[in-house]
């Protein structure tokens, strides 16, 4: 049985920029479906888990990936 790290909530604005796109693309992504929903911390505050980023995020296809395939000859 291997230790997993304990999850921290991520704030929107540190999310983003973990991410590189903008609030309303995130925005936009949840409301697709694309990316997980924030879980409610107060009545005006939102966070995500960093476990559920990460999983999700790591789900992605990795840009040299995609690269690779589209230049095989």
């Amino acid at each position: 049985m291997s230790a997993s790290m304990p999850f921290r909530y991520i704030r929107k604005k540190e999310l983003c920029t973990f991410l590189g796109i903008s609030r309303a693309t995130l925005e936009r992504y949840i409301a697709t479906g694309d990316f997980p929903r924030p879980y409610p911390l107060g009545k005006r505050i939102v966070a995500w888990r960093s476990d559920e980023v990460m999983a999700h995020t790591s789900a992605l296809p990795r840009m040299e990936d995609a690269y690779a395939c589209r230049n095989r000859s």
